[in-house]
């Protein structure tokens, strides 16, 4: 593999679902998540943007199984007239959550090809 789409990072004592649920500012997940580091794309006007931001993060369950944790946030940059910048805010949240425990088989790398 040369390369990936959905880069996750080991954070320990990950918040609960329902913890992050209850989160409305994108300083709130950049404290969990840290700051964002995958693609992104946006659309709009000068005087509003609307733009996406996700993490996956994940942490080690007592039982050896990894607990992943998906948040997608849509978000809206509002031009701030003084200042010319952009000030930023959640319009949509998305947060999965799944469990991957061990088969106790090798590891198998499964790549789909069309030929």
């Amino acid at each position: 593999m040369k390369g990936f789409t959905s880069p996750t990072i080991f954070i320990p004592n990950l918040p609960t679902t329902d913890i992050l649920k209850t989160y409305r500012t994108l300083d709130q997940f950049k404290n969990v998540f840290g700051e964002f580091r995958g693609l992104t794309d946006g659309w709009g006007m000068p005087a509003e943007m609307h733009s996406s931001l996700g993490w996956l993060g994940f942490e080690v369950t007592q039982t050896n199984s990894l607990r992943v944790v998906s948040v997608f946030l849509f978000t809206v940059g509002k031009r701030q007239t003084a200042k010319q910048e952009y000030v930023w805010t959640i319009d949509g949240i998305s947060i999965k959550e799944g469990i991957f425990k061990s088969t106790g088989h090798k590891p198998k790398m499964e790549i789909y090809r069309d030929k």
